[in-house]
């Protein structure tokens, strides 16, 4: 696997058991094992390096899968005082307090100001939670805010576990679950998801199937490229059946027999 520094400055970057040092457009060959896949997979998902060669195309469904994930719904109804709260193993409840006006009712809540949508709502929750300094030193982060329908309905905040503490240790939960305000997902406190990076070096036609390893995908990310690595704008549509990706050729920019693609699905 090959990648390359796309973040403007010369970075430091870890990959496995080992550190590299690339410089800005640098480029730097790696081994596929799954540690040094899954580092690739969480520079990439930051847009700190891009793909320039990944995994043969046979390795689909087993690439790298990330620490496990608490999926948060965020709905587009609030009001102020709805809470949620994060507890670890022996610590006190974490409360995340939603207000329009940053105002506090509970003693010791951390302030999640409440947006126009769910989506800016979310963004809200996620800056707040990573300011938390008990759940952030446990190796907890919202690492993306993944917005279902434009974000006007609902949102969802990714949080990963990348320490001791496994994401089914956590309770979760809302002070109004029937209005889904701030909930978790419905009959499941905690669902874990896992992250694959699909790269296909030349689709070889106009439409492509990606599979993955998962049965359901919950949220995808594409990017499109040229032969030569340079932008593509494919603006077909892309459906998503069960753990399956199809690229149709419907649309004003398909995909060439040349293009590129990589995936970032989430699912589990």
């Amino acid at each position: 696997m090959t990648i390359k520094n796309i973040s403007g400055k010369t970075l430091t970057l870890s990959f496995g058991r080992y550190t590299h040092t690339v410089a800005s457009n640098g480029t730097l060959t790696l081994a596929e094992d799954p540690k040094t896949i899954a580092n690739v997979s969480d520079y990439f998902s930051r847009g700190l390096i891009q793909v320039v060669k990944g995994p043969a195309i046979s390795d689909f469904g087993n690439a790298a899968v990330t620490p496990s994930h608490i999926l948060v719904h965020v709905k587009n109804a609030g009001t102020d005082g709805d809470y949620l709260t994060f507890t670890l193993p022996g610590k006190s409840p974490q409360i995340f307090e939603l207000n329009s006006n940053g105002a506090l009712t509970i003693a010791d809540a951390t302030s999640v100001t409440i947006g126009a949508n769910a989506g800016a709502t979310a963004a809200n929750l996620k800056t707040a939670f990573n300011a938390n300094t008990v759940l952030t030193a446990a190796g907890f982060e919202a690492d993306e805010v993944v917005n279902h329908t434009t974000g006007t309905v609902e949102s969802w905040v990714l949080v990963k576990a990348t320490g001791n503490v496994a994401a089914t240790a956590v309770t979760v939960e809302s002070s109004v679950p029937a209005r889904f305000a701030v909930s978790t997902v419905a009959a499941n406190t905690n669902e874990t998801l896992g992250q694959q990076i699909i790269y296909v070096p030349a689709v070889n036609g106009t439409t492509l199937l990606v599979k993955t390893g998962f049965t359901t995908i919950v949220h995808y990310a594409v990017t499109t490229l040229n032969a030569d690595g340079s932008p593509l704008s494919y603006n077909g549509t892309i459906s998503k059946t069960g753990g399956c990706l199809f690229f149709d050729d419907d649309s004003t920019t398909d995909l060439a027999s040349t293009s590129q693609v990589i995936v970032i699905a989430y699912g589990r």
